[in-house]
């Protein structure tokens, strides 16, 4: 999505959109555990039940998540 005049906005709506740009690079079912785990403190195995997959595929979800968010923050 591209925002335009983003330079003006407040530093607030400036790291809003950037976290928006990351979780957008994530795959739809990656994004929702991800977010569900950070944002609702669900557990893996609560997330599992919600995507109906099994505990090792939510888990692996998160985990993508995080690494991605890892990487692109502090490169590795």
């Amino acid at each position: 999505m591209r925002y335009p005049g983003a330079a003006y906005l407040p530093e607030h709506h400036r790291t809003l959109i950037a976290i928006d740009r990351i979780l957008d690079a994530l795959k739809p079912q990656v994004r929702k555990a991800f977010l569900w785990a950070q944002l609702e403190g669900l557990t893996c195995r609560q997330i599992a039940e919600r995507l109906g997959v099994s505990l090792a595929t939510a888990e692996r979800h998160v985990a993508a998540a995080l690494r991605h968010c890892y990487s692109l923050r502090f490169g590795g």
